[in-house]
């Protein structure tokens, strides 16, 4: 895996931790703004998230400030649907637009395990037609448009299933074989120096706002016992950490396929 070469423009002024000394605007607008221009300028379904009787793109400046505001109104009101959609992007933006990494052709049968907000699954019946994609969770959200080869059920993950090609799983698997992994970086902030994972550190910045409370808090008071006036503190010096230009952080996203065993 190669090394995230670092974008010289952090060098700059590096008694200063702050972004904008390196010429970069990394507000909250200005990052919901550069998601928008991905999201809608650069080829991202805009019926995946509002359906197909509202496809159409903002075509003037007020329209698309209008769209921006909507991002951080979600992002400030800490909407789930908009943090798992954006998780989505970022993820589908590490692995160079690939939904999946396992050779199949023409698949029939996916089911997406831990569907969320359905994203995955309406972007898998897009991409393959002949499919009959499921996708189960154990909330009842509906998304505003999905293909006619893509359904959603209410069911638990633990329930037992036998019919699959596919499986866009959020919890782990046993008993599969050919099993084989991979890994890609994250990083976390606009530091690299490749446009794609700059964008991508941009978008995990953004989606830092509201991960370290709504991941941290219940961790660190349920699991580890802190007094909440604690973890919240560990949770704002996180978010602060991830705003030094200073600090280059990066994570891993990990994928595994494997087969069903023949007998």
């Amino acid at each position: 895996m190669p090394e995230l070469g670092i974008d010289p423009n952090v060098f700059e002024k590096p008694d200063d931790k702050d972004y904008d000394s390196a010429g970069y605007d990394t507000s909250t607008e200005s990052l919901a703004s550069s998601i928008y221009q991905y999201l809608f300028e650069n080829g991202r379904r805009y019926h995946s998230y509002y359906g197909t009787e509202e496809y159409f793109l903002p075509t003037n400046e007020t329209e698309q400030d209008r769209y921006v505001v909507g991002m951080v109104e979600q992002l400030n009101g800490w909407s789930d649907k908009f943090s798992l959609d954006l998780h989505h992007e970022i993820m589908t933006l590490a692995w160079e637009n690939n939904l999946y990494k396992a050779p199949l052709t023409d698949p029939r049968r996916i089911l997406d395990i831990g569907t969320g907000t359905r994203i995955w699954g309406i972007d898998m019946a897009e991409k393959s037609p002949n499919a009959e994609v499921i996708g189960t969770d154990l909330s009842p959200v509906q998304p505003n448009w999905a293909p006619q080869n893509c359904n959603f059920e209410v069911d638990d993950a633990m329930s037992e299933r036998t019919y699959l090609d596919i499986s866009g799983a959020r919890v782990p698997s046993v008993g599969f074989e050919e099993v084989t992994t991979s890994k890609v970086k994250k990083p976390l902030g606009p530091w690299a120096k490749d446009p794609r994972m700059q964008r991508i550190g941009a978008m995990v910045l953004l989606h830092s706002e509201t991960i370290f409370e709504s991941y941290g808090m219940a961790a660190f008071t349920c699991v580890l016992g802190m007094d909440q006036e604690k973890a919240r503190d560990i949770c704002d010096r996180a978010m602060v950490a991830s705003r030094n230009k200073n600090y280059y952080i990066y994570s891993f996203y990990y994928r595994a396929y494997g087969q069903k065993p023949s007998d």
